[in-house]
């Protein structure tokens, strides 16, 4: 089968952040990077494409000096001697597209405008593609601005990491210039640190985002150095410079762009002993999962803070102990005591995974407790920035050697991104205040002295109620239900340990109604853990309905007649009193849902309230059903109306009119059933309800009048009949001395 060779070719330049068209002006001294591209529009694949362009007369082709980054002021070599920029693209699959990009400076020593211009050829198999031909001016410059990156070219730029860059400014003429403005533009690069030759040193908030400069002597320069670090998790940092002096004039650098590398890191934690009931003695494990999740080898520091209640007896790495407080035979490893805030740095391979093991024994506790709830979690670090944080493990400390019965136990969270589970970071919630409602005595649970049992989350969120006798009873939250409702009960797919229990109820107890978050009904015969609360904050849930009126038509004998609206609530039509009787009104509505409040909204189901003598049709409304002497609508079920978006439905009534059913046209419509996932009611109305004054009902009027038939041409073609009518007349009554006129002799 013969090759088919169908290419496209093109070619762009970018001078700094700027990207040039055809008849853009550039000065002396900028950078032109110009990108051509050859694009395989064939069926097959091609082999040995010859890309090519030129170095336009006037400019010069540059690349980045050897070792630039401790050249000085200099940055580009100059190679005078090449006109034109090939390449061979080897294999070009159809469909691909292959780019290749150089650079050239306009030249210093320009003294006169010139036209530049320039295009990609793709040559294969002796067939040549040419572009469009891109053309520009270039004129005389006295000022030329350079930058580039000061980070040793071994080093790998990574996101997060430190970087540096010299902008260098150049007086090309023989007399100083004076007040010129530079300005750095970058993404994904913040700078920390700015300093210059002349005794400028300025750090964090203290740089400007112009920065000055007074003067340059003739074919001097200045130059400044930035550095800063990259942004977490960026792929890319560029850099380019501009420079604007007196009159206004911008003069641009040549633009840096470099990738980098990836790094960060995950860290899992579990503890055969999670969720379980420790004492004096016993022994504690955490088995903490580093994994290098970036591109690059990294050492990965793995913090944890090990509890006061625990002595720590060894450290080990992938099974091989690194410290321990048991004297052995490998001395290099004992330590008489290992510290409880956990430090300790390994070095992972980008995709691989390495296990440090803590071991460690419950101490010999003195205080006069019952119960402690005490937790762990672990932290991977990368440069001093946490790159992951574990979920939390929970051990139930049972301090004294009284049998304390059963224990319930939980914490208390602000669910802050609203998924029904407790995640590494979210913010406890203390001060909430927890009652027992015993089911036996429709009471809550009191003591031996009559005394209500209860207690209070503290600063981690954490409570526990100890001594509790075997029974059935109802966990009591008591909290601002003006700032705070329960997140999701039990969301499935949420682990039991990380869940909330609870729903809002209205409860009564002793006479005295209050609203409680309540657990289920706990059938309590041992000790029971994670009776958790979940909050959220409370979101507005606000839907509003508007009606208006878009369009009108009036069908008769005459023909149609057809008036276009922009969100009207009350509009007028006449009809002639000649074609009243049969004329079919056809009033097109729209009604437009908007979410006014904090969270994701649906309307399930739109009611209108047909107004007598308003006729339906379900052919010119596929998307509504009549039900009674209402019509409803369904289409806004399945979709999503989001903060601040309004969705819309139409609807098309007819009238057909007689003498006697002329007037106002009065229709409604209101949102009947309304839905958000978190079960919020709507803050200023209730669906269905059909009461007016809510912003869920919206409302439309129509005056459908009668007209005489009149127009205006008709009114002044009469007016004209009579005033000539009179004329003649006026002309009658003279001719027949009705009206004398004297005249005056001279």
């Amino acid at each position: 089968t013969p090759t088919e060779i169908k290419l496209e070719t093109s070619i762009s330049a970018q001078v700094g952040n700027d990207t040039i068209n055809s008849g853009d002006t550039i000065k002396a001294g900028e950078v032109i990077r110009y990108t051509m591209t050859v694009k395989n529009n064939g069926a097959q694949e091609l082999q040995n494409i010859e890309l090519k362009s030129n170095v336009p007369e006037g400019t010069v082709y540059v690349t980045p000096e050897d070792n630039y980054v401790h050249s000085g002021t200099s940055y580009y070599t100059e190679h005078t001697d090449v006109t034109e920029i090939k390449t061979t693209v080897q294999s070009l699959a159809a469909g691909a597209t292959y780019n290749a990009t150089y650079e050239v400076r306009v030249k210093s020593d320009l003294t006169s405008e010139k036209q530049i211009s320039n295009k990609a050829v793709a040559i294969c198999d002796e067939t040549s593609i040419e572009s469009t031909e891109l053309t520009n001016k270039i004129v005389p410059s006295n000022i030329r601005v350079t930058i580039k990156r000061l980070v040793e070219l071994s080093d790998t730029l990574v996101s997060g990491g430190t970087m540096e860059y010299m902008i260098i400014v150049e007086n090309l003429s023989n007399q100083d210039i004076t007040d010129l403005e530079l300005q750095l533009i970058s993404d994904n690069f913040k700078m920390i640190c700015l300093s210059s030759g002349f005794d400028l040193y300025l750090i964090n908030d203290e740089i400007p985002e112009i920065i000055n400069i007074d003067k340059i002597s003739a074919n001097g320069n200045v130059w400044f150095k930035l550095e800063g670090d990259t942004v977490e998790n960026a792929e890319q940092v560029t850099a380019t410079a501009v420079v604007k002096d007196s009159n206004g004039n911008i003069y641009r650098s040549n633009k840096l762009g470099e990738t980098l590398k990836k790094i960060d890191a995950k860290i899992s934690l579990s503890s055969p002993q999670d969720k379980a009931y420790i004492r004096e003695g016993d022994i504690v494990e955490y088995n903490i999962i580093v994994e290098n999740t970036g591109e690059i080898e990294e050492s990965i520091e793995v913090i944890d803070s090990v509890s006061e209640y625990l002595e720590i007896q060894s450290i080990s790495v992938n099974d091989e102990i690194k410290l321990q407080t048991t004297e052995t035979a490998k001395t290099d490893t004992y330590i008489s005591t290992i510290v409880n805030d956990v430090s300790y740095v390994v070095a992972v391979q980008p995709g691989s995974k390495t296990t440090v093991k803590i071991v460690s024994v419950v101490k010999n506790i003195t205080e006069d407790i019952d119960v402690k709830t005490i937790t762990n979690k672990a932290e991977a670090k990368i440069n001093q920035m946490t790159k992951s944080t574990s979920e939390e493990v929970t051990h139930i400390l049972k301090v004294t050697s009284e049998n304390i019965k059963n224990v319930i136990s939980g914490k208390a969270w602000l669910d802050q991104n609203l998924n029904g589970a407790k995640d590494n970071g979210e913010t406890p919630l203390s001060g909430i205040k927890v009652k027992l409602y015993d089911i036996k005595t429709n009471d809550y649970l009191k003591d031996d002295n009559g005394i209500v049992i209860e207690t209070t989350t503290n600063e981690k969120g954490e409570y526990a109620f100890t001594k509790i006798p075997n029974g059935k009873y109802i966990v009591l939250f008591e909290y601002d239900t003006n700032e705070y409702e329960p997140t999701y009960y039990m969301k499935n797919g949420v682990d039991d340990s990380i869940n909330s229990k609870v729903v809002l109820k209205n409860i009564t107890i002793n006479g005295e109604e209050k609203t409680y978050a309540v657990t289920d009904t706990i059938n309590l015969e041992d000790n029971i853990s994670n009776i958790n609360i979940g909050l959220k904050e409370k979101l507005i849930f606000d839907l509003q309905l508007n009606k208006y009126i878009s369009k009108i038509s009036v069908q008769n004998s005459k023909g149609t007649k057809t008036y276009d609206y922009k969100d009207s609530t009350f509009e007028k039509v006449e009809i002639n009193r000649k074609q009243i009787v049969g004329s079919v009104v056809v009033l097109e509505y729209t009604i437009k849902v908007r979410n006014n409040g904090e969270i994701i909204g649906y309307a399930n189901n739109i009611i209108d309230y047909l107004s007598s003598g308003l006729t339906f049709s379900s052919e010119l409304n596929p998307d509504w059903y009549l039900s009674g002497n209402e019509l409803y609508t369904k289409k806004l079920a399945n979709e999503p109306i989001n903060p601040g978006e309004e969705k819309e439905v139409k609807l098309i009534l007819t009238k057909t009119m007689t003498n006697e059913n002329t007037g106002v046209v009065n229709n409604r419509a209101e949102i009947a059933d309304a839905y958000n996932e978190y079960g919020n009611p709507d803050i200023n109305s209730t669906p269905n309800n059909n009461i007016s004054g809510e912003n869920d009902m919206g409302s439309a009027d129509v005056i459908i009048g009668i007209s005489t038939g009149g127009t205006i041409i008709g009114y002044i073609i009469l007016a004209l009949v009579n005033i000539g009518l009179i004329a003649i007349a006026i002309k009658l009554m003279i001719t027949n001395s009705i009206i004398k006129i004297n005249k005056e002799r001279r």
